[in-house]
């Protein structure tokens, strides 16, 4: 699953759909040249560990369980709070926040050269300000990665855009955790890396 949830310094929350920043990286593995979306199942559970882009300090983890699953949405805890996803593994819903329009750092099929643009759209449920972005993704290759919870072979997508200011968001989606492993977030505002810890998926 791909599944990551961030907060920035101005109070927005970025999912990436999300799990998952340090390891070696080798070009050219192995993988299926077309990466299906993968199948949920109640209990499949990530844990997610979160760095300063700068300090690389520990900021907080995460961690994300499959409840139930529908054709239109999955149900999860984040940190134990009911919150839900998009089939291609995107925040619809968590305890603070409501998405009119998700973070769609996924679209399934992917592929080697797939482009595809998003415009998430979300809302703080107490304070009621909204918040709203543009950016362009693309499926950059595959490679393998190496994280806390394992080595991937994992395909790479790069996204560019705004939110009120300049976002590069570099990510790694691992067929067999089912998630995003690592994520490198860049703004130069508050920077950060996010990667899989551990992860147990439902048989």
């Amino acid at each position: 699953m791909s599944l990551v949830v961030a907060k920035t310094r101005r109070g927005a929350t970025i999912c990436i759909g999300c799990l998952a920043l340090v390891g070696s990286i080798a070009p050219n593995v192995a993988l299926a040249q077309k990466v299906d979306r993968p199948e949920m199942k109640i209990g499949d559970r990530w844990k997610m560990e979160r760095k300063d882009g700068f300090t690389k300090v520990v900021q907080f983890t995460e961690e994300i369980t499959v409840v139930s699953v529908a054709a239109d949405k999955t149900a999860i805890t984040l940190d134990g709070q009911p919150s839900a996803m998009t089939p291609d593994l995107s925040i619809l819903e968590n305890a603070r926040f409501q998405y009119e329009q998700p973070y769609d750092l996924l679209k399934f099929p992917l592929e080697s050269g797939k482009e595809w643009s998003f415009k998430p759209k979300w809302k703080n449920k107490q304070s009621g300000q909204t918040f709203s972005g543009t950016f362009d993704a693309e499926v950059k290759g595959f490679e393998k990665i190496q994280t806390p919870a394992g080595e991937f072979d994992a395909i790479k997508i790069e996204a560019k855009g705004y939110l009120a200011w300049s976002v590069r968001i570099t990510y790694w989606y691992a067929p067999k955790a089912k998630a995003i492993v690592r994520m490198i977030w860049q703004d130069r505002k508050c920077d950060f890396t996010s990667e899989l810890i551990e992860y147990s998926l439902a048989q």
